[in-house]
């Protein structure tokens, strides 16, 4: 097996797409490469034709098709150029527009494997290389046994143009019927071979319906695909029509405008058409390599950078030639000025081609320093993580850009097949692991130039994120918490308070009824009230400390630990605390939560531990309130600790009861942590609790004194 770079997915044929045999698929390599070696030779066979075809010079008027008039070799020689050497200057242009198709289909055969839309889309470059230079006709022209040689290889182009339009992008025909469009395509090239053609006017209207045939199967079949799929039709259909414009541009200023051979505005015309025309391998390429031959994009970006780097080199010499000719420079003295100025644009147009082509496919990957503008100046929408993977992606030209973060959330932009390669790339915040960055689609090269300086950047929004989602997660948490608070007061005060006080009433009614004439009886009744009151003010008391136990406010928070552990505990507690707790004003929040805390793990200490001692010790430290109950009992409680990943910041080890929980969820409401460690020799719960800046406004003010006033004693019930 083939070795695959760490982080690589070796590329694997879609399940969507049909996977021709072994066999089939290196007989169609072979036959595809040896068409290319038959049309490189027939190209350079029928190159003197070209070249007389197009430097011949017609006395007669009116002139052929493609010969030179005595007026344009006129403007040419004026030019400094000979009809030849104008007829080799164009030449020149197809050959590297030749070799441009060329190029490209040999290298989608080597990294195809058995694709066949690929292995199609090869044997399309290979045939319309060939046939849209038209030096072929000039061939057939000047030797006669080509003739029918000409006809079949333009034909069978025609024909295999039409298929790879019809089965785009998938290699497959959709729906099945258009097949038959390529049958009848076949019949009328078949008829006109043998002679037996169409008349012109219905030859031409059939030709148009069948471009409008085509053209509506390639729209219906862009909006059923896939989002892969129209990306690779918007590259074929923009470099088609960048061609198609170039070429009515041309036309218009040949027919209309008069531009013809003898004016430099010819030669910048015939350099455009071959420039555009250079753009439809490279996009067919580029809509391929949207499958998943990702690893050849380095190649097709050579090709592009040196096909149109050639196409410039000649329309540079020859332009500065005709331009110096015109200033009364002699030919040769024209030629060496020109190849003067091609010698010193060579290498900054070189630069200069290579940027934008690596541009147009990578994006920004080779200038970091864009990279991390176009991320930090991204609009912002409210969700930043989101705005930024979809910026990176936009501007790496990759399929899709994910971020996981810690809880395995997944912040993704744009679509891949599951066979793209994919590099990952660790985010880290203050030395922390905060998610991973993986980039789909992305080729050999790797992008960490670009990417080191945005790591640090995305590590920041990834962290952020997660802080943002763990505080709504949190929030959520409080709502519900408190509409549940809410829920049970209500419950209680329906239950409990609102019989006993009902009953009240309904005992003084009574008792006002028999007050004249059973005073027995309404003394009875008022004491049956009195006892109902009593009741009442018992179960407002549970009420109040279920909201805040009382203690706290008449003892602070380590008087309120002592009470409660000499009259509930059933084994010695011990309470330590330093004179700085003691001091402090605590806000109500830390207090409540504290004390909870300690409370429900003395609890469980005395209730599972079969200890005979704890001890609960109450600390200031910098910024929190630390909380520590020990016991010496035997262990066994489930442990808890700080973790990252887990959304309440906590991780728990067996099965945690009730108490546990409600010990974890306080913690966690303050922003703060508990940790549970339990062996043979006891447990140790520690808690610690955030303590608020003072000059924070919009935190909670600490608990003050009990009011003073009359309270309830026991007499009153």
């Amino acid at each position: 097996m083939d070795a695959v770079a760490p982080g690589i997915v070796a590329p694997t044929v879609p399940a969507t797409a049909p996977v021709a045999t072994a066999r089939w698929s290196a007989l169609a390599r072979a036959g595809i490469l040896a068409a290319a070696l038959a049309a490189a030779a027939l190209f350079a066979l029928s190159v003197p034709a070209a070249i007389a075809a197009g430097s011949a010079v017609c006395a007669a008027s009116p002139c052929p098709p493609g010969a030179l008039t005595p007026a344009e070799v006129a403007g040419l020689n004026g030019l400094g150029l000979t009809p030849v050497g104008y007829a080799v200057a164009g030449i020149v242009l197809l050959s590297l527009l030749v070799l441009t198709y060329l190029a490209v289909a040999v290298l989608l055969v080597r990294v195809a494997g058995p694709r066949p839309e690929a292995l199609t889309a090869a044997a399309v470059l290979v045939g319309v290389g060939l046939v849209f230079p038209q030096t072929l006709p000039a061939l057939a022209a000047a030797s006669p046994g080509w003739t029918r040689v000409v006809a079949v290889v333009d034909a069978a182009v025609l024909v295999a143009f039409v298929a790879w339009l019809l089965t785009f992008p998938t290699g497959r025909f959709a729906p099945r019927w258009t097949a038959l469009l390529i049958a009848l395509v076949v019949l009328v090239e078949l008829a006109g071979m043998v002679g037996a053609g169409l008349p012109g006017p219905v030859e031409t209207a059939g030709t148009v319906a069948l471009l409008g045939v085509v053209v509506l199967v390639v729209l219906s079949r862009y909006h059923r695909t896939d989002p892969a799929g129209r990306s690779q039709a918007r590259w074929v259909a923009g470099a088609f029509t960048i061609a198609g414009t170039a070429l009515l541009v041309a036309t218009v200023a040949q027919q209309a405008l008069g531009v013809g051979p003898g004016t430099v505005a010819d030669l910048v015309v015939q350099a455009g058409i071959v420039l555009s025309f250079e753009l439809v391998p490279l996009a067919v390429a580029a809509a391929v390599l949207r499958r998943g031959l990702w690893d050849a994009t380095s190649a097709i970006a050579r090709t592009a950078t040196y096909a149109l780097l050639g196409v410039g080199a000649v329309t540079v010499y020859l332009v500065v030639v005709a331009i110096a000719v015109t200033v009364a420079l002699d030919p040769t003295g024209a030629a060496v000025v020109a190849a003067g100025a091609v010698a010193v644009a060579v290498h900054p147009a070189f630069l200069a081609v290579r940027a934008v082509v690596n541009r147009a496919l990578y994006g920004t990957r080779d200038d970091p320093a864009v990279l991390l503008a176009a991320l930090t100046t991204a609009p912002g929408t409210g969700h930043a993580l989101e705005t930024a993977v979809a910026t990176l992606r936009r501007s790496l030209r990759l399929a899709a850009v994910e971020i996981t973060l810690p809880g395995g959330e997944v912040v993704h932009a744009g679509t891949a097949p599951a066979t793209a390669p994919r590099r990952a790339f660790g985010l880290v915040h203050a030395g922390t692991p905060v998610g991973e960055l993986v980039l789909v689609g992305e080729p050999d090269r790797a992008s960490r130039h670009a990417l080191d300086p945005t790591l640090a950047h995305l590590g920041v929004l990834a962290h952020a994120t997660t802080l943002d989602r763990r505080l709504a997660h949190s929030y959520r948490a409080l709502v519900s918490a408190r509409e549940e608070e809410r829920r049970r007061i209500r419950n209680d005060l329906h239950d409990g308070l609102g019989p006993t006080l009902g009953a009240v009433r309904l005992s003084l009614a009574a008792a006002g009824n028999h007050l004249a004439t059973d005073p027995a009886r309404a003394a009875a009744l008022l004491e049956d009230a009195r006892r109902h009151v009593g009741g009442a003010v018992v179960e407002v008391r549970r009420l109040v400390y279920g909201l805040r136990p009382p203690a706290l406010d008449e003892l602070g928070l380590v008087g309120a630990l002592t009470a409660f552990t000499r009259t509930a505990s059933t084994m010695p507690v011990e309470v330590r605390a330093d004179d700085a707790v003691r001091r402090a004003a605590l806000p109500a929040a830390i207090e409540v939560a504290a004390y909870r805390i300690a409370v429900e793990a003395v609890a469980n200490a005395w209730r599972h531990s079969s200890g005979t001692r704890c001890e609960v010790r109450v600390e200031l430290q910098p910024g929190a309130l630390r909380l520590t109950v020990r016991d010496d009992g035997s262990g066994g409680a489930p442990t808890a600790g700080p973790d990252a990943d887990a959304p309440d910041g906590a991780r728990l080890q067996g099965t945690p009861g009730v108490g546990t929980t409600s010990m974890l969820d306080r913690a966690r409401e303050l922003g703060g942590s508990v940790r549970i460690a339990s062996d043979v020799h006891g447990t140790v719960v520690t808690a610690s609790l955030p303590l608020p800046e003072p000059s924070d406004p919009r935190l909670p003010k600490p608990a003050g004194p009990r009011l003073p006033g009359p309270g309830l004693t026991k007499a009153d019930l």
